[in-house]
């Protein structure tokens, strides 16, 4: 299934380039009718300065968040592009298939030389940033750019004063789950957390977290129907932690993890909305001077 569907469309969904290139149509169509802008989504633009790799389910599925990244660049002044070849920053072949794994991974190397980029950044995917991480260079080096993740990313855009928040937009409470290749997989604690405090007014941090923070209970390759009172009885230890801040907001800024959380949240009754950090972003982001 999702071998096969990487192989023949680039992306996890198994969705063909028409699909893809006529929903990113309707996304700008959206950043228009949103901003009052005309925000592109290049496709193949060669000579981009970043070659962007989202998650395919940010692509076609949590749209406000991929929307988020647009004008992100947009605000920052970025020259960016997608591949038409691959669409998917989550690589299931780190759980199952060793040459699985390498030739998604050779595939984003292959697309980002053909377009000349200077870097790639991936999105929001625990597993898929840390492959990236962890085995790029050991598997398909050396690189003639870097990998870098969103959140390391925004957070130098933040820094040169690219771009702003206005934390007034995002007013409710939110508490922040450590994905786990993110923060015992793949350096990335204190980056997403100074963006957080930087576009939401009420961030508190839950208990245990950062390193020590309790899995989704989705990952490794179990998000399916078949293993739902495994994932159920996996996720009960976070959506306690959750319930115990008693937060608006749990920021999840993995597509894994937004997929399994507002399913355990539900089942162990915990009132809260799964958002991913992007969103969370695309909120406060300033657009005037």
């Amino acid at each position: 299934g999702i071998t096969k569907n990487m192989k023949n469309t680039g992306n996890n969904m198994g969705t063909p380039l028409p699909a893809i290139l006529d929903g990113i149509e309707f996304l700008e169509e959206e950043l228009k009718e949103e901003t009052g802008l005309d925000i592109p989504i290049p496709v193949d633009k060669k000579g981009a300065e970043i070659l962007f790799n989202p998650s395919s389910s940010d692509l076609f599925t949590n749209t406000d968040g991929f929307m988020a990244v647009a004008k992100i660049f947009y605000k920052a002044g970025i020259s960016w592009t997608l591949s038409s070849r691959i669409a998917e920053t989550a690589n299931f072949g780190l759980f199952f298939h060793e040459p699985t794994m390498r030739e998604h991974n050779r595939k984003l190397m292959e697309a980002g030389k053909e377009l000349g980029v200077q870097r790639i950044v991936a999105g929001e995917c625990g597993h898929g940033w840390r492959t990236w991480r962890m085995f790029t260079d050991t598997i398909n080096g050396p690189l003639p750019f870097p990998v870098v993740h969103l959140f390391e990313e925004v957070l130098a855009y933040m820094r040169e004063g690219r771009i702003q928040f206005d934390k007034s937009k995002n007013p409710e409470v939110v508490t922040y789950h450590d994905p786990c290749n993110y923060s015992r997989g793949g350096n990335l604690i204190e980056q997403p957390r100074e963006i957080l405090r930087a576009c939401v007014e009420n961030f508190i941090e839950m208990t245990p977290t950062a390193q020590y923070s309790y899995c989704c209970g989705g990952g490794s390759g179990i998000l399916m129907d078949e293993a739902m009172e495994l994932r159920m009885a996996l996720g009960q230890p976070k959506a306690e932690s959750v319930r115990d801040t008693n937060a608006e907001i749990l920021c999840a800024p993995c597509a894994i993890c937004k997929a399994q959380l507002p399913v355990v949240m539900a089942h162990h009754k915990v009132n809260v909305k799964v958002k991913g950090l992007s969103d969370l972003m695309g909120r406060a982001l300033i657009f005037g001077n």
